[in-house]
């Protein structure tokens, strides 16, 4: 009896087995750590210090605002808690938005709102009016805030993501520290501009 056998050529691959849909962590995981990361990393630190400053810049300018705005001691404690009620009262706010509008748009055009918002600071002529961009700050700011530290951790593989999380510690303590050499450089100054007739 002859027995018959397949026979395989050699020089064909051995077949690979169909490839599965991988989940978003495993695909994180697979992705690894490059450029992007890098730049992603670099961007952050930027606004990382705009929101250490937007929470902290009161407990410097309140001594040189003390005389120019005539502040009592309970404007003084509205100013230092203003931007952490407009954080509060926006957090259930900029979740839904983020989840609806995405996260992009949320980043963009928040970031930029603050900006706006710090500049009406800068230019404010009396305690009302600090206090108002005070809280809208707080308020736009609570939403980028948020959504950029869900970007660093997901953005980033379970490998990496501690110490991701170590950086961006690492930036705000950076932010924290530049924001007094900031102040001795910037308060002393005697600066006189003048906008559409406002000095």
């Amino acid at each position: 009896m002859i027995r018959l056998e397949e026979v395989k050529d050699d020089d064909t691959p051995p077949s690979k087995p169909p490839q599965q849909p991988a989940d978003f962590e495993t695909a994180i995981d697979a992705a690894g750590f490059g450029m992007f990361n890098i730049l992603l990393l670099l961007v952050a630190i930027g606004a990382a210090m705009g929101t250490v400053y937007e929470t902290s810049t009161m407990s410097y300018i309140l001594p040189s605002a003390e005389c120019d705005l005539h502040l009592t001691l309970i404007d003084k404690g509205i100013l230092n808690a203003v931007t952490y009620a407009g954080m509060i009262s926006s957090a259930i706010l900029w979740g839904y938005v983020a989840d609806t509008k995405g996260r992009k748009k949320l980043l963009v055009y928040g970031y930029l709102a603050d900006t706006i918002c710090v500049l009406g600071g800068a230019i404010s002529q009396d305690v009302v009016q600090l206090m108002i961009f005070k809280y809208l700050g707080g308020f736009t700011m609570s939403g980028p805030f948020a959504v950029l530290m869900t970007y660093l951790t997901e953005l980033h593989g379970r490998q990496y993501r501690q110490r991701i999380m170590m950086l961006v510690g690492i930036m705000f303590s950076l932010a924290t520290l530049s924001l007094p050499g900031l102040a001795m450089g910037i308060l002393p100054q005697t600066w006189n501009i003048q906008i559409l007739g406002l000095s």
